[in-house]
């Protein structure tokens, strides 16, 4: 006997969706990441001077010095006594503050900016310029003026920054 078959017919409808079967059990939660160096948050640094600085000239610039640091800074350190150096890229809060002295019968006015990267006038960042008059002497008493800025700063990884002041006169 001899059987051929014939052409296929056509498909039929599809049949209903089965019903959805029950979710499974969640995984394991991950690790928690390392807490950053010293335990720190972010990166930051604290500095300061104890010594009195003085201008000799009223023509030259100064970099502020600083001859201390806080024992738990954390990614930012002082290089050459001046320079704030980054060691990582950030949105940076910089604070200053100073004080400053005027020994004459005058007013006198004392000007505060940034440097970045450079040692020269062409790292002087734009619109961080403070200016500000030290009283005169008084009552046998020298003028005095403290002076505090708040700047922020995009900086990337081995930037540094120094503050730069100089004076209209030489006994402020």
């Amino acid at each position: 006997m001899l059987f051929r078959s014939g052409p296929t017919g056509p498909t039929g409808p599809t049949g209903a969706t089965g019903v959805t079967g029950a979710t499974g059990a969640t995984g394991p939660t991950g690790a928690t990441g390392v807490t950053g160096a010293g335990g720190a948050l972010g990166h930051w640094g604290s500095f300061w001077d104890t010594t009195n600085q003085t201008a000799a000239s009223t023509t030259a610039t100064y970099a502020v010095t600083m001859n201390n640091a806080d024992a738990g800074n954390n990614g930012v350190s002082i290089v050459s006594n001046s320079r704030m150096t980054f060691a990582y890229g950030g949105v940076y809060n910089l604070q200053f503050y100073a004080q400053f002295i005027n020994t004459d019968t005058q007013i006198h006015n004392a000007q505060v900016w940034i440097r970045k990267n450079d040692s020269g006038a062409t790292g002087d960042v734009p619109d961080t310029t403070g200016e500000v008059a030290i009283p005169n002497t008084h009552g046998g008493v020298d003028g005095a003026l403290i002076v505090a800025w708040n700047y922020v700063l995009t900086l990337s990884a081995g930037d540094y920054i120094e503050f730069i002041w100089r004076v209209d006169d030489t006994r402020s």
